[in-house]
């Protein structure tokens, strides 16, 4: 790899025995043409890096061992190529693809990570589950919806960030609801709306008419969720109206995301309240959020103490489990503006990190809470 070879690739390993249980790495350089063919007893390829075009050879069919596939930074452009049965990762990033996912991707049934970052795919990517029902893609809800049966893959982290989809974000968590994810990476994606509890579980039509979501994974193994950088997004913990208690779905949130510690809304500027409750998470990203005031910050961090298991005021089906103060750092010469860092606090005595940004907020907001989050 990285030898800077150019012009089309010289040759055909199909019928190489020396390489056959070899790893092949012909990463950056500048090989044209068609992507080359592999020996049956290839592990992994990595391909990336070089400006190939087509789709994969017929020879990767019978690889049965190749369980890794890197094309990703290729210059490839256009529909996604296939996909053999045994691959468990993926890496198609930073190309040019749009569309779909193809048919043959449903037949990888050892299928564990994809990454479709930094791509051109518009519209959902994934084809299976319920079509039709998104009006922010142009989709009209009087439309009957279709349902193709999703593929039986072991998903473990999916990749769509810098992509312009432009579908709402709750339809997409619909969509890979199916999986048992771990990781979810939809960062840059103009994804937009709300995400509601129903979002979080995977429907599937009956037989008998209607609809069931016995045997759904409702995203339960979920550890990480990256939105961030989609400012239409509105709303999050919430059914419709952004901060409307009566809209809350916190009461669900241990049997929907009872793993969740890590979630990023970084440069959400759309968004403008969350839950008590998202605050107890591990991890909690913030930075750019400009528009977001509430939960409100305490200037005295003893209130938390009598407020925590009280009505959460943005909740009605919730209760407080966080609190936010101002940790005080000083108070300036006239004594009357004091500068502190913003607290998170958790019923159980932890400190989750909450990430914040000051730049992100009015001056004379800064001084108020040095940390950044809107006083």
């Amino acid at each position: 790899s990285e030898s800077n070879i150019t012009e089309n690739f010289p040759m055909n390993f199909s019928n190489n025995t020396v390489l056959g249980s070899q790893a092949i790495i012909l990463s950056n350089n500048a090989f044209t043409g068609q992507i080359p063919e592999v020996p049956p007893h290839t592990t992994a390829i990595g391909l990336s890096g070089n400006r190939w075009s087509g789709d994969l050879p017929a020879s990767w069919q019978q690889a049965e061992s190749l369980t890794v596939l890197d094309l990703s930074n290729c210059q490839m452009e256009g529909e996604v190529p296939s996909l053999t049965p045994y691959i468990e990762e993926v890496d198609l990033s930073n190309n040019r693809f749009s569309g779909l996912l193809p048919d043959s991707w449903k037949e990888a049934i050892s299928l564990e990570t994809i990454d479709l970052s930094k791509n051109d795919f518009t519209g959902p990517v994934i084809p299976w589950g319920w079509q039709g029902s998104d009006f922010y893609s142009g989709m009209s809800n009087s439309l009957v919806e279709v349902y193709l049966d999703p593929p039986s893959w072991p998903l473990r982290s999916i990749t769509l960030s810098d992509n312009p989809m432009g579908v709402s974000v709750g339809f997409m968590l619909g969509l890979l609801a199916m999986y048992s994810l771990t990781e979810i990476f939809l960062a840059n994606c103009s994804l937009m709306g709300f995400v509601s509890n129903r979002d979080l579980t995977p429907n599937v039509p009956l037989a008998s008419g209607g609809t069931s979501t016995a045997g759904g994974v409702h995203l339960s193994k979920l550890r990480t969720l990256d939105i961030s950088n989609n400012p239409a997004i509105s709303s999050f913990g919430y059914t419709e109206a952004a901060g409307d208690p009566e809209n809350c779905w916190m009461s669900v949130w241990d049997s929907k995301l009872p793993e969740l510690s890590e979630l990023s809304f970084s440069d959400c500027t759309g968004l403008q309240s969350l839950p008590n409750k998202v605050y107890t998470l591990s991890t909690l990203h913030l930075e750019g959020a400009t528009n977001l005031q509430l939960p409100e910050v305490l200037t005295d961090p003893e209130v938390c103490n009598e407020r925590f298991g009280t009505a959460d005021p943005l909740c009605d089906d919730g209760k407080q489990e966080a609190c936010l103060y101002l940790s005080p750092i000083y108070t300036s010469s006239s004594g009357n503006r004091e500068c502190g860092q913003l607290v998170v606090e958790v019923e159980a005595g932890t400190h989750p990190s909450v990430q914040v940004d000051p730049s992100s907020f009015a001056p004379e907001t800064l001084c108020r809470c040095k940390a950044g989050y809107e006083w």
